[in-house]
């Protein structure tokens, strides 16, 4: 098993127990893993974060809060955005263009 591989289940883990916990729609995590499976984890959890669904709302409203124990329970899902949104930076800088350092949501 990869570390990859590894990253992405934490990741569909963290997901769909923060879901059940909280009563929130299961589509769109159907369609993350999906998405994983053709596109890898970087892209995934961007398009996540990106969808208008119940994953940016969480994510951001434990963020602001400073909500540690549902920071906690995104913990895998929020480290891997980061990883994801530092690969596409470092993207932007391979091909010479300046990166977009604000993400509005």
């Amino acid at each position: 098993i990869t570390q990859a591989a590894t990253a992405q289940r934490g990741v569909q883990q963290c997901l769909r127990t923060y879901h059940s916990q909280y009563g929130l729609a299961i589509g769109i995590l159907d369609d993350f893993e999906c998405r994983c499976s053709q596109h890898g984890l970087q892209e995934a959890v961007v398009w996540l974060y990106t969808a208008d669904d119940w994953v940016y709302k969480h994510v951001n409203q434990a963020l602001r809060a400073s909500d540690e124990r549902k920071i906690q329970k995104l913990a895998p899902y929020i480290a891997a955005l980061i990883k994801a949104l530092h690969g596409l930076k470092s993207n932007f800088s391979s091909l010479g263009m300046a990166a977009p350092t604000t993400l509005y949501r």
